[in-house]
């Protein structure tokens, strides 16, 4: 493990000359944080944070948006979970399509990532919210589309600014 790290140069018998460490992946993002998720990263976390909000919705007993009452009605609300590899599919598709066209218009790099990265952001934001409204008594916003605004700039906020990071690197 850390003869990957460092370059050892043997003298003699018992004596060990380090040099210093070699560029490696791992020194990288120590000193380059990223700030965009790869894909396969983005799509796990958005998977999860989709199968946490549906726990949420489990065991609150009722699915909160009003457009999937009819198939919690007639399948019930453990169906949910079942949905969340469409739902992921559903996004890589939709991030797929909006970042192509982004890539051509706009001409940003890493556009799928970005737009990735600002859609795990907003479900983020939203399960803490959800959370802190079920179970931490956080009753200034009630109705989850008065949380849509905010939503909004959450993500263009975060997009806008990776952008402007991403450019000004290349």
């Amino acid at each position: 493990m850390f003869s990957s790290l460092f370059s050892v140069d043997v003298v003699d018998d018992c004596q060990l000359i380090y040099k210093q460490p070699k560029p490696n992946r791992i020194m990288n993002l120590w000193i380059k944080p990223k700030i965009i998720l790869s894909k396969k990263a983005g799509l796990i976390t958005l998977a999860v944070l989709l199968l946490l909000d549906t726990f949420f919705d489990i065991l609150r007993g009722t699915q909160g948006n009003p457009l999937f009452k009819p198939i919690e009605n007639a399948f019930g609300i453990w169906v949910f979970p079942l949905l969340v590899p469409f739902a992921v599919a559903f996004f890589y598709l939709v991030v797929k399509a909006i970042g192509w066209v982004v890539t051509k218009t706009d001409k940003t790099p890493h556009s799928e990532e970005l737009l990735l990265t600002a859609l795990v952001i907003i479900f983020a934001a939203h399960d803490i919210w959800v959370f802190s409204v079920d179970y931490l008594g956080f009753r200034l916003i009630r109705n989850y589309l008065q949380m849509i605004p905010v939503y909004i700039i959450i993500g263009l906020a975060y997009a806008l600014w990776a952008e402007h990071v991403v450019k000004k690197r290349i």
